[in-house]
């Protein structure tokens, strides 16, 4: 069946062409918006722990002591050490000026040894919730330091070339995301994350002994939901699959056996 087509109208190649440019933009500002919001989460989750660990720090200063006889003004300039190196990695890459001269490599791998060294010295790993907290930040920071800056930009702009190494993991990661659809479901799972946290465990409301507890739970909901917000921002299949189904759409109305002249 040939369909009539107005004279002046765009043929089927420019047509598809102007809806995929469109939805590639679409698409781009999406991911940024969840990657903002993963790295915004996770900020506030990991900052909630640093402050927590700084208001406690006499407790653990003499934890410490006990368990290794580290001297109290050594932890404590540890700890102040600690507090500046995760607010210094946040700033880093929260501010795109900073993360595209310094990159995200750096800062994550700081977040990640001041994480895993005061679980250990503290003791903290083998209280409830934290493993799941250190697992969903640790990924957190794996996500950031592979997909935080364009890579590629970056390094065409310095006249660098890019490491195969760098661009498999992106690519197989990316791969995986959009096999999984996780643009479409994760950020459900993201903002339910939220919402249960904010309203089962808001630590300020609860008593002094189900404090910690309760703060605790908030983080590592924090955690996730930062982690569910930075796997949907690798995922393009929501672009794709809108743009193949205008083609499908294009195509019944045209009719597939005849072209139109």
């Amino acid at each position: 069946m040939i369909k009539y087509r107005p004279p002046g109208w765009p043929s089927r190649e420019v047509l598809l062409e102007r809806v995929a440019r469109v939805q590639f933009t679409l698409g781009s500002d999406v991911r940024f918006l969840w990657t903002e919001l993963g790295v915004s989460t996770l900020a506030v989750a990991v900052g909630d722990a640093a402050l927590e660990s700084y208001g406690q720090l006499g407790q653990r200063s003499q934890l410490l002591h006990a368990r290794f006889g580290v001297a109290p003004v050594l932890w404590h300039l540890l700890s102040l050490s600690c507090l500046l190196i995760n607010a210094t990695s946040f700033l880093i890459l929260l501010w795109p000026r900073a993360y595209w001269s310094v990159g995200a490599v750096l800062p994550t791998v700081l977040l990640a040894t001041v994480m895993v060294a005061e679980l250990a010295l503290a003791g903290d790993a083998a209280l409830h919730g934290s493993t799941v907290y250190a697992v969903a930040v640790g990924a957190s920071l794996v996500l950031l330091g592979l997909f935080r800056l364009d890579r590629r930009a970056r390094n065409a702009s310095l006249q660098v070339p890019t490491g195969e190494a760098w661009q498999y993991a992106e690519e197989r990661v990316r791969g995986v995301c959009t096999a999984f659809y996780t643009g479409v479901f994760a950020p459900v799972v993201g903002v339910s994350l939220l919402s249960v946290g904010l309203s089962r465990h808001a630590y300020w409301h609860a008593s002094a002994l189900a404090r910690g507890h309760q703060r605790a739970m908030l983080r590592t909901q924090l955690a996730l939901a930062a982690l569910a917000f930075l796997l949907a921002a690798q995922d393009g299949s929501a672009r794709l699959f809108r743009v193949q189904k205008l083609r499908q759409r294009w195509d019944r109305w045209t009719g597939t056996e005849h072209k139109l002249l």
